[in-house]
């Protein structure tokens, strides 16, 4: 039997043509998008962990207060940013013929880990508050953050607060945060940084020549800005876990706060 030759438009081959074209693309395009997918890896601070953490991102979840963590059913893998609370700026006095200038606080410390289980196990959290507003002392310091991942417990350590300078009439009434608090060593950890409290400074002992310290920074949150002048209490910190900027103050009994740090906060990067 002679074989059957079936006749075929040429718009309709065509049309044949590039549905079969655009159907192999699309496979095509989905599969590279799969492979993508289970070689993707995170970004902590522009660079990756090391190829530690490969997978599928499930969520995004970002913890305040205190309670209980519960990763995403099927989390294996998270990438985390805890930091603790900042620290607050120093308040400051004077008198007749005096300036006082009062040092920022540092910002807490930042911690960036990277931690695989198979499941991620959660826990008790607490984030650090910041140091609250403080009068004529050294600033108060911000709290620790807390989580427990697979049994242990991370710690990421609040800032401490600005350096009271008490009051003067001289040059170079100087003054910083106060001595830095000590990180322990996290498991897991990528990267660690802290933001450090702004230098108070007095020139002349007049009205005008001076400034209190600004508050430490992060990437996580701007410190409050440095003031003065004249008789200015600091300016608080904002974003997460940053510091709060010293006082100052001239003339006579004038008084100038330092100002608070802000909270901190854990950011929770899930993957399967």
């Amino acid at each position: 039997m002679a074989n059957k030759v079936t006749r075929v438009s040429p718009a309709r081959l065509s049309q044949r043509i590039e549905d079969d074209v655009t159907s192999r693309a699309v496979r095509k395009l989905e599969d590279r998008i799969t492979t993508l997918e289970s070689q993707s890896t995170p970004l902590v601070n522009g660079t990756n962990t090391a190829g530690t953490i490969k997978g599928t991102l499930l969520a995004v979840r970002r913890l305040s207060g205190t309670g209980t963590y519960t990763p995403t059913a099927g989390t294996t893998q998270v990438v985390i940013r805890m930091i603790g609370g900042g620290g607050a700026g120093a308040g400051v006095t004077s008198g007749a013929g005096q300036v006082g200038a009062g040092g920022g606080g540092n910002s807490g410390w930042l911690l960036e880990l990277a931690i695989a289980g198979a499941p991620i196990i959660g826990g008790a959290y607490s984030v650090g508050t910041g140091g609250p507003t403080t009068a004529g002392a050294t600033g108060a310091a911000g709290g620790d953050t807390t989580i427990s991942i697979n049994g242990v417990i991370r710690t990421a350590k609040g800032g401490t607060g600005g350096a009271f300078l008490g009051a003067g009439a001289g040059n170079g009434i100087d003054g910083g945060p106060s001595a830095e608090a000590t990180q322990p060593a996290v498991p897991g950890t990528v990267r660690q940084t802290l933001g450090r409290g702004g230098i108070a400074w007095v020139f002349g002992g007049a009205v005008g020549n001076g400034a209190g310290g600004e508050g430490g920074t992060t990437e996580l949150g701007v410190g409050g800005a440095a003031v003065g002048r004249v008789v200015t209490s600091g300016l608080p910190g904002q974003g997460f876990g940053s510091g709060g900027s010293g006082g100052y103050c001239a003339g006579a009994a004038s008084a100038a706060n330092g100002a608070a740090g802000a909270d901190g906060t854990i950011i929770i990067e899930e993957y399967a």
